[in-house]
């Protein structure tokens, strides 16, 4: 049996016609014809247009067209194997390459340090590993719980240190803490100061510049116990005129027109004096206190 190719080739010169005559006469591109003579399927319309194609060419040529439509079909299902073996062929080589590459990589692995013997391989069992674990953990545990006690007993500490403010009068002045470090005992004072002789001149720590006639008249003697400290504040006519730390012995003296404010921030060791009357002390030691004069 004559090929496709072959068999439309001898009938169109048979009778005789050229490729552009059966194309003027059938409509078919020129093309076409010479791709179907030559037997390269691609580039073709779909299958029903071919064999539409053939049909008229036979019809022309006065061959049989079923013959020529089946030598078609023959070629066609030739092609689409071999195109399904190049395609099963070239998955085939595909896989192989691939396959290849996962094998080369398998061969340029690095090799870990423990398998090379740089460094022994470490293995924990289930027995050694877990109680290792939870005795970190435990230890963890316990660290933290003593930092966390031990902040909290430093902070308790410190406030413990401060004496309590009893205010012997509520005004708007804020509360003034007692001297940082003070060590007094709470209770009544054990060691008095000496009383003195207010009409007497002395050594003044302090002694305000301007004397006012019947105006106030205060004075603070620090008692001699050694050790004994207070932190002072005095606020003269509205004004601050004195505030500092007084030691033992200390002898400060204040003159006021209408009102006079003390802040004391350990009274038990202050002994005090309006007008040159002892009034003693104020409150136990290491208590604060606020007190106000003003001028009847």
């Amino acid at each position: 049996m004559s090929s496709l190719g072959e068999m439309l080739r001898q009938a169109r010169e048979t009778a005789g016609y050229s490729i552009n005559d059966v194309a003027n006469i059938t409509k078919i591109r020129d093309v076409y014809i010479a791709k179907l003579e030559k037997e390269e399927l691609t580039g073709l319309p779909p299958e029903v247009y071919t064999k539409g194609f053939l049909k008229n060419m036979s019809k022309l040529y006065q061959i049989d067209g079923n013959s020529v439509v089946d030598a078609y079909l023959a070629l066609f299902q030739t092609a689409e194997n071999k195109t399904k073996g190049n395609t099963q062929k070239e998955k085939t080589q595909e896989k192989t390459r691939a396959q290849n590459v996962k094998n080369k990589e398998k061969k340029i692995q690095p090799v870990l340090a423990e398998e090379a013997g740089i460094f022994p391989k470490l293995s924990l069992s289930k027995e050694t590993s877990s109680p290792n674990w939870i005795v970190v953990i435990v230890v963890t545990l316990v660290l933290l719980v003593a930092l966390y006690v031990g902040f909290n007993k430093l902070g308790n500490d410190e406030v413990a240190d401060e004496p309590a403010i009893i205010a012997e009068e509520q005004d708007s002045l804020e509360p003034v803490d007692p001297i940082p470090g003070e060590d007094s005992e709470l209770g009544e004072p054990d060691v008095v100061a000496d009383e003195i002789d207010v009409s007497s001149e002395y050594d003044y720590r302090y002694l305000s510049p301007v004397v006012f006639d019947d105006g106030l008249d205060v004075m603070l003697h620090v008692s001699e116990r050694a050790g004994s400290r207070c932190w002072v504040s005095i606020e003269v006519d509205g004004q601050i005129e004195f505030t500092e730390t007084l030691n033992a012995g200390d002898i400060v003296r204040f003159f006021a027109q209408d009102s006079l404010r003390l802040t004391l921030g350990d009274a038990g060791v202050i002994r005090i004096y309006e007008d040159g009357q002892d009034i003693g002390f104020t409150a136990n030691a290491g208590e604060v206190v606020y007190k106000d004069f003003i001028k009847e």
